[in-house]
Formats: C-alpha cells, structure tokens, sequence
C-alpha cells in the first residue's frame, strides 16, 4: 500500500506512533503546494491535523475537492474530533493512540473503497 503523510514532522510515527508498526512505509511530505502533486500516487493520503485544524481543514477541502485525491485519513488529537465535519472532504479519522490493529484496519478499508 502507498501511504503519503501531509505533515511538518520528518517521520510518521513522530505524529501517529501506531504508523511505525504497519507492513508499509509512510513517505511523509511537506503539506505545500510542491508536495499535493505526488498524493495522486498513493492509495491513502494521511493529513496531520495535530497542529493547526483550520489549516488541515483547508488542505483536506482542497485535496478532496479541485484535485480529486484518493481517501483522505485526519489524523487527529483527542480534542480535535469534536470540530469534524463533513465538508472537511476527509473520508475517515484517527487519533494519534490508535493502537496499530485499528490504524491498520482504517487504511485497509480506505483503501478497499477506492
């Protein structure tokens, strides 16, 4: 599977510790405009919404919209999934202790809608 993270940190695990424990590698990217090219690639777009949720509903909004990206995982903290909303354009979320089983089965069932 092809997983591309959205994020400013430099390893997946840094931001969903359960990430170090999946069969594929999550190649994490800048969340800039240089970077929305290469989702088209992956199977799974994650968004790291751990930071600033405005501006992860932003870049969800437009990953989801104009572009047509595969399905987009939020990757959130506690407190962050009581402000999600539909129109954020993600198709599913997980917050950042998700134990690797469920983390695992979210992407599988992404990917299996594609």
């Amino acid at each position: 599977m092809r997983i591309i993270m959205l994020t400013r940190h430099e390893q997946a695990a840094q931001v969903l510790p359960s990430a170090s424990f999946l069969d594929s590698e999550v190649l994490c990217l800048s969340p800039v405009p240089s970077s929305y090219a290469a989702v088209e690639d992956a199977d799974v777009v994650l968004v790291d919404a751990t930071g600033d949720l405005t501006r992860a509903r932003a870049l969800c909004q437009l990953l989801s919209g104009p572009m047509d990206c595969p399905p987009i995982l939020l990757v959130l903290q506690d407190g962050g999934a009581a402000v999600v909303q539909a129109d954020w354009g993600a198709s599913d979320f997980v917050l950042t202790g998700a134990a690797p089983a469920e983390l695992s089965a979210r992407l599988r069932l992404l990917r299996s809608r594609e």
